[in-house]
């Protein structure tokens, strides 16, 4: 499996606030690093697992083969995230596609800030390419406070 990630994370306010102060709450949550990062392709094979993540939270996947035929993920909010949420996550439902075809919506989930979403596609084969999409939106507890919604996309190359 070769799989990439990334997320973004947009956070809107109740109050304006400064360019200064803006950068000062991008540091506060981003540090130096960057905010989407994309994971260098990783082969894997049947039985194989992946995981991983950047500022914002991590992805782990698995590729079960044999009668099964899954492909377990994951997705939990880094501890930088899960800090500044106010109350629940509300997860719009994963989208998947594969090999470029709309494959399903997921069931959208209210969740707390430390829960680890989760589910599995299935059936899956040996050279299917199956992108992921998910939008988790809460309000924040910077500053005057506001909305926060983090996008997160992820692609895998299924390989044997």
């Amino acid at each position: 499996m070769i799989a990439k990630e990334m997320s973004a994370l947009t956070l809107t306010f109740d109050e304006s606030i400064s360019a200064a102060k803006a950068e000062a709450v991008r540091k506060s949550v981003a540090g130096d690093q960057k905010v989407n990062a994309t994971a260098s392709g990783t082969p894997m094979w049947c039985g194989g697992k992946w995981s991983s993540g950047d500022v914002n939270g991590s992805w782990t996947i698995g590729y079960q083969c044999g009668s099964t035929r899954t492909l377990p993920w994951g997705y939990q909010l880094s501890a930088a995230v899960r800090a500044i949420v106010v109350g629940y996550v509300s997860e719009s439902g994963l989208d998947r596609w594969r090999n470029g075809s709309f494959a399903g919506h997921l069931a959208p989930h209210v969740e707390p800030p430390d829960y680890h979403f989760h589910g599995a596609t299935k059936p899956v084969y040996a050279g299917n390419d199956i992108d992921y999409r998910d939008l988790l939106t809460y309000r924040h507890a910077i500053g005057s406070g506001g909305t926060a919604k983090l996008g997160v996309a992820e692609s895998v190359v299924l390989q044997n």
